[in-house]
């Protein structure tokens, strides 16, 4: 006689009981405990062994965890830290997609732990949104049947497994409905709270993976039903569903995408729109489209939010006037470029500032995020989506200071971009895209958090790595292994500026910044960032930003001391009043004299010097840095004649350097006097909105930059030396460094640059 079939519930049960036992092995979160507690449970029983270890919620972050491990008898306790969707890291570790992934990495090797993980002390399995991984539960078996009748009763079930699970696989129910296009069951999830914007084992979402297999009507689902996203990008690659359609030459699924709002241009990883991939791929029809797209005319307006005749103090007096209200904003003119503008906004906690650049002559964008139409656009966009930005922007503070609600409608509901799931922990604090450290702020769209005053001690400390430290390093090639990469910092000419770590040939892991060269630079780019290697590794001095070596790659890297305070550009526009012009303008202009002097003495041009390329290690320690456009000049030569082009900084350039492409160390202390002129009048952009060229005849005419404010005569004739039309008339460095360790006004500066 046949056995009874088991019904529905004792097949859930049974199910989950099986789900339980797989996943003993990732039993190692303990949720929201306190250290006193981690620290109890790691020691019960009184035999701890090292390397036992259990992951909890963070007391100081609803998005980040606590690792507790034990070692030698005693608790040590380490932040991971949430970098993007279910990414993570440990201090300066390797970011690493799923907390399950990342336990495997430090149970293989303690890569900066002191030990690695050996033994869970049990608890349960982490939250479905902090995994790569899962196991394939009942659920999942049944969506690959298609079965909807059956798939309704599971999810009625009181035993029904989490709707957002992962399978083995690394997909959620929703992934694998997509992919095929079941759009009734798709409905059937959505009505039972399945994330829609969810990311599977590759980083994708459900719309994308929809996009990826020529489904149309499911995304129009996702995106209108569900409140999907069309524009999130892939966590791999940096992909929209666009850029899917457009690899794979979908027209029918490229068109739905931008009816629903899709933005017509994202770029990727590579900063490629779906137009280049497109191209790029041979889907001539999909190019063609795109090119000759309009985008719909947006829904805000300059008037609500528009200002022209404020600074960023005004934006932050304003701002601040609303106490920083979540998702407060204005726009307003940059100081640093006429054709720019800056959103500055609020996130509940203080406020921040976005340059919006211009690309080509016709686009707008923020950061990594899409090329759009107008200022108009721009605001809309993020007015949808937070897309980078600590929070989205959904008030206007307009110019007669008066706020506005901002309300843009939409194909999908904006509000479940931001809510979390149900297995989240509840009131997330908002993390900004990018760090406030960076490296120099000339580089392309660095956000700068506007924080209080910083407290005094604090600032003086210096957490760089010292050029003591390195100064005896011999490495000079860098193999890619010992080099671990972590958020970015800034952009540079041919590629990006990272924080990462060193694992040197000792073993200490040392933080460094690392810069890399993009791929689609390698042609016009290898050679330069070759060249600024070569510079910069035969050079030793504490006023100048230490290379430490040479990575070959791929990609090929420049590793360098990591000077983690800034530029001195940042630091003059955001923090005036905690600087004082007879100690610390004197004291940098001194530091930066001597470095110079160093490298006439090296016979280098730097070609660049200007305070976005000064670091502050500490407000008693500045270093001159980017020596991209640095070159070694011959022998028997006192100049360099530059013979290739691209974008020179006009404002700091000598005559003969505009005229001629000459560049010597005369031509260096022109741009010296630029780089006073920017302390003593506190960032101000140099000349104002005059264009180059104007700027150029102004000089030629026998103009000069006006004396700041705060600047005394003496100065000011030092500047204006260093402005003489004929570069024999300038003074040296040498003389210039002579001035600062001879002038009496500067004795209180003296010490600290000289080290006495």
């Amino acid at each position: 006689m046949a056995k009874p079939m088991p019904n529905l519930n004792e097949s859930l049960l049974k199910d989950a009981n099986y789900v339980k036992r797989a996943q003993t092995k990732v039993s190692w979160y303990h949720g929201e405990i306190r250290r006193t507690e981690a620290e109890r449970r790691l020691k019960k029983d009184g035999h701890a062994k090292n390397g036992l270890f259990l992951i909890r919620d963070s007391s100081h972050s609803d998005e980040d965890f606590v690792l507790s491990l034990m070692y030698n008898g005693e608790p040590a306790h380490f932040q991971i830290q949430r970098t993007g969707d279910a990414f993570y890291c440990i201090d300066e570790g390797p970011i690493i997609h799923g907390l399950d992934d990342l336990v495997d990495h430090y149970n293989a090797d303690a890569d900066g732990l002191p030990t690695n993980l050996q033994e869970i002390c049990m608890g349960t399995p982490p939250p479905e949104h902090a995994r790569r991984f899962g196991v394939t539960n009942y659920l999942h078996r049944a969506i690959r049947k298609g079965n909807e009748m059956e798939i309704k009763k599971i999810l009625g079930s009181a035993s029904c497994p989490d709707i957002n699970a992962k399978s083995k696989t690394g997909s959620t129910a929703l992934h694998q409905t997509s992919e095929v296009g079941m759009d009734d069951i798709i409905r059937i999830l959505i009505d039972n709270k399945a994330d829609v914007n969810a990311k599977d084992a590759d980083g994708c979402t459900s719309v994308q993976r929809a996009a990826q297999n020529g489904h149309d009507s499911t995304i129009q689902l996702l995106v209108t039903y569900g409140g999907a996203d069309p524009h999130d990008r892939c966590t791999v690659n940096g992909y929209s569903a666009l850029h899917f359609t457009a690899e794979c030459g979908d027209l029918k699924c490229m068109k739905m995408l931008l009816s629903l709002g899709a933005p017509c241009q994202p770029r990727d990883d590579n900063c490629c729109t779906p137009y280049t991939v497109a191209i790029q791929n041979g889907k001539k029809q999909c190019a063609k489209y795109l090119e000759q797209y309009t985008t719909p005319p947006a829904m805000t307006s300059q008037a609500d939010w528009l200002h022209t005749a404020i600074d960023r103090h005004g934006a932050l007096s304003l701002l601040q006037s609303y106490n920083f209200e979540r998702g407060l904003f204005l726009v307003r003119k940059s100081s640093r470029n006429p054709q720019w503008y800056v959103l500055a906004i609020s996130d509940g906690n203080g406020p921040y500032n976005y340059e919006i650049r211009w690309h080509e002559n016709h686009w707008y964008y923020i950061d990594e995020g899409p090329y759009l139409d107008s200022l108009e656009h721009v605001v809309e966009h993020y007015c949808l989506r937070k897309d980078g930005l600590p929070c989205r922007i959904t008030t206007a503070i307009s110019p007669d200071g008066k706020t506005k609600e901002i309300i843009v409608k939409s194909k999908f509901n904006s509000d479940k971009l931001t809510a979390k799931n149900s297995t989240t922990k509840s009131h997330p604090v908002q993390i900004p895209p990018k760090p406030v450290v960076h490296l120099q702020r000339g580089s392309p769209s660095i956000p700068t958090m506007q924080a209080p005053p910083i407290p005094q001690e604090a600032y003086m400390k210096s957490d760089t790595l010292h050029v003591h430290n390195v100064e005896n390093v011999t490495l000079k090639i860098i193999k890619a292994s010992d080099i671990t990469l972590g958020h970015e910092l800034g952009q540079g000419e041919f590629g990006s500026v990272l924080r990462g770590t060193w694992k040197s040939p000792k073993g200490e892991r040392i933080a460094v910044a690392v810069k890399t060269l993009h791929e689609h630079c390698v042609q016009a780019g290898t050679e330069e960032f070759k060249r600024e290697a070569s510079v910069m590794m035969g050079l030793d001095h504490p006023c100048i930003v230490q290379l430490i070596g040479l990575c070959l790659g791929p990609p090929m890297m420049l590793v360098q001391e990591l000077v983690t305070k800034g530029s001195l550009l940042d630091f003059l526009l955001d923090y005036p009043e905690k600087i004082n012009v007879e100690t610390d303008l004197y004291l940098w202009g001194a530091q930066i004299a001597c470095g110079m002097m160093y490298l006439e003495r090296k016979r280098f041009v730097h070609r660049d010097l200007a305070t976005r390329n000064i670091l502050l290690v500490s407000k008693q320690q500045a270093k001159i840095s980017d020596f991209g456009l640095s070159r070694a000049i011959g022998t028997g030569s006192d100049y360099y004649k530059a013979s290739a082009g691209g974008r020179w900084p006009v404002k700091w350039y000598a005559p003969e350097s505009v005229n001629y492409g000459t560049f010597s160390h005369a031509s260096d202390v022109w741009s010296y006097g630029v780089t006073l002129w920017e302390m003593f009048s506190f960032g101000e952009q140099p000349y104002g909105d005059r264009t180059g060229a104007q700027v150029i005849q102004m000089i030629e005419q026998g103009g000069r930059l006006h004396r700041p404010k705060k600047c005394l005569p003496k100065v000011y004739e030092l500047m204006m030396r260093c402005w003489s039309y004929k570069p024999s008339d300038r003074p040296t460095f040498q003389e210039l460094n002579s001035h600062f360790s001879s002038e009496p006004e500067y004795e209180s500066t003296r010490d600290l640059v000289f080290g006495r």
